[in-house]
């Protein structure tokens, strides 16, 4: 599934970061990505600029980590929305720089 495009994070619904169906998860999931998106703007400028394209993944999954951690009581520390994010970060950096995304496999 396509996350990212044009180096922005489409619309995400609670079911696209399969947070728990309850009251406030499609807010919880709108304020997930927009914080994403935040931190993938921070990270991705300084690829080059002595940071590697790894590095950036690693430092972008651990960000993720501490916003998906806000988001506790709609399941966002689950493994399935930690994998969406570490898909969006893959999709952002590949589309952006042109990888293969394989520096996941270090998280």
């Amino acid at each position: 599934m396509a996350y990212v495009t044009e180096g922005k994070i489409r619309r995400m619904t609670a079911d696209d970061w399969q947070l728990y169906g309850m009251p406030g998860a499609e807010n919880a999931a709108t304020q997930i990505t927009a914080e994403m998106q935040a931190v993938l703007e921070q990270v991705g400028p300084n690829v080059g600029g002595g940071m590697t394209i790894k590095e950036a993944g690693m430092t972008a999954a651990g960000e993720g980590q501490v916003i998906l951690a806000k988001f506790r009581e709609f399941g966002a520390e689950d493994t399935e929305p930690r994998g969406v994010m570490i898909r969006i970060i893959e999709q952002f950096l590949s589309k952006r720089f042109g990888t293969d995304g394989d520096f996941a496999r270090d998280y």
